[in-house]
């Protein structure tokens, strides 16, 4: 049995390696369609329109798929493997109830969207009608993101990551020709266009995919009350999470929209660039460690669980804290260089950038804050992830009404997440420390500081390249300054590269420990 966690262990490399590359393709396409939008739309009214409402089903994703259910799911389908459960039955059965459930949601919500959105989305009269249809455009996806993302949670269980990795650039593919091609007919209804060809092309991928690893999709009305009952048991708090998390979310969406015309937009273009590292490097980590996590713990291996969780814990460390400096000391640059062209001119840059900077300084607390919820999930503590949640999101809304009333206004938003989430994973980690006693402490702290160290060493690298280059982002997107921006990121990678060579530390899961 430990021997299966060994080998499981060492796959760990090449699947960190697949699926960050595959995501980096995805998230680059995903950049593009932000850029495509801001073009065309602006920072202002279109653009604060559909940035706001498409977050919706973004958080109805996180919440009725991807964060709540993914997790479930996974445990689910381990619990079954190891005690010879049908696990295609299990599957089927899941897949029928959370179908219906999504459905009847979803109805309700377009049947009483005219109520809903005043509360949710607070615009002027002139823009609300627009935002009711928008609305109920964007709910039509709901139901294929919540199934994607379901089939996605299988194939992680069979350490399948190519196409849940690679399916999301379809998605973008589909929002950019969408607007391109009928935004001059349709306005801002091409996005919704696009936003259901995405969904609908993502769904039928997965689903093709899952029939090939031996799954049926085909919906099963018989379905067993221990499947169900083990089911909610391992959803349950997860589902409370993303609720938590939703309306969060929802809170200060909410928020931007009261602020001035071009703040939900500022917001929300910081919040995707801010998601880049997160998508790439965080998730990655995550998606890769959590099976390991779970199926050791099951195994009730606690030499390879713990291994599992210092690796995890290191490769959060290497990976977000060197992004943080990079988004905090390159903002300016970087939103420009994406973003600034058409619609979208300097004074959006810079609105978007001071938001990315008071987001950049969370980045690394936010994302462990992330990766020890899924730990406590593969170590049944799910009390504990509820009761530090909604702990790190009291914090989170009270500074949020507190900071945007000041100077700050919509930066405020991602200053409050900051300070909520950094210092609440902080105890977090504390008391899981306590259930790990052959976690060593000694090598995460080393990694941590001395990545600190790295990383604002090659800081000055930056500032200096600003110092040389001076405001050749001032212009926009072109390719001069496309050129300086990547050259300037590119050294900063090299120099990070170079001092973790220097130091000992390593990208990837040394072979050594696994």
């Amino acid at each position: 049995m430990k021997q299966c966690c060994h080998n499981s262990l060492h796959s760990t490399r090449s699947s960190i390696v697949l699926v960050s590359f595959l995501t980096f393709f995805s998230r680059l396409m995903g950049f593009i369609r932000v850029a495509v939008i801001a073009s065309i739309f602006g920072g202002g009214g279109q653009a604060d329109l559909l940035n706001l409402l498409y977050s919706f089903p973004n958080n109805m994703r996180k919440l009725l798929a991807e964060g709540a259910f993914s997790s479930g799911i996974i445990l689910v389908i381990d619990y079954s493997d190891s005690h010879k459960w049908k696990t295609n039955t299990v599957i089927r059965s899941i897949s029928t109830v959370h179908s219906l459930f999504v459905f009847l949601f979803v109805f309700l919500l377009f049947l009483f969207a005219p109520t809903i959105v005043p509360y949710l989305f607070p615009f002027s009269s002139e823009k609300l009608q627009i935002a009711i249809s928008l609305f109920r455009y964007f709910l039509l996806s709901i139901p294929f993101m919540a199934l994607t993302a379901l089939y996605m949670a299988v194939l992680h269980t069979r350490k399948d990551f190519l196409i849940p990795a690679i399916t999301p650039i379809l998605s973008s593919l589909a929002i950019i020709a969408c607007i391109l091609l009928f935004y001059k007919l349709l306005g801002v209804y091409a996005m919704a266009t696009g936003v259901l060809i995405g969904g609908g092309l993502q769904f039928l991928v997965h689903v093709l995919r899952v029939k090939q690893n031996g799954f049926s999709v085909v919906p099963i009305f018989r379905v067993k009350k221990e499947v169900l009952t083990l089911f909610w048991k391992n959803v349950r708090s997860p589902f409370l999470i993303a609720l938590l998390f939703v309306i969060l979310q929802q809170v200060s969406m909410t928020l931007a929209a009261l602020l001035p015309e071009g703040s939900g937009a500022a917001f929300t273009n910081a919040l995707v660039i801010w998601q880049l590292p997160q998508g790439i490097f965080s998730q990655t980590v995550i998606t890769v460690f959590f099976p390991l996590i779970s199926t050791s713990y099951a195994h009730k291996d606690e030499q390879s669980t713990s291994k599992a969780v210092s690796q995890s814990l290191i490769q959060i460390i290497v990976f977000m804290i060197p992004s943080t400096f990079l988004l905090m000391f390159f903002s300016r640059e970087i939103v420009s260089v994406v973003l600034q062209r058409g619609a979208f001119d300097h004074f959006a840059t810079m609105h978007s950038a001071t938001v990315l900077v008071f987001l950049a300084i969370g980045l690394f607390g936010v994302s462990l804050f992330r990766l020890l919820q899924r730990i406590a999930y593969a170590l049944q503590k799910r009390t504990a992830v509820l009761f530090f949640t909604i702990v790190a999101i009291f914090i989170d809304i009270v500074f949020s009404i507190i900071l945007i009333r000041g100077k700050l206004q919509v930066a405020g938003l991602g200053l409050a997440q900051s300070i909520a989430f950094s210092v609440v994973s902080l105890f977090f980690f504390i008391y899981l420390r306590k259930s790990l006693p052959s976690l060593t402490l000694i090598p995460i702290i080393r990694v941590f500081f001395q990545t600190i160290i790295i990383s604002a060493f090659a800081s000055l690298f930056l500032v200096l390249a600003s110092f040389l280059w001076h405001d050749y982002w001032v212009q926009g997107s072109s390719f001069h300054s496309w050129g300086y921006a990547l050259l300037t990121i590119f050294f900063f990678t090299i120099i990070v590269l170079g001092l973790y060579r220097y130091s000992g530390i390593s990208l990837f899961p040394p072979k050594k420990d696994i």
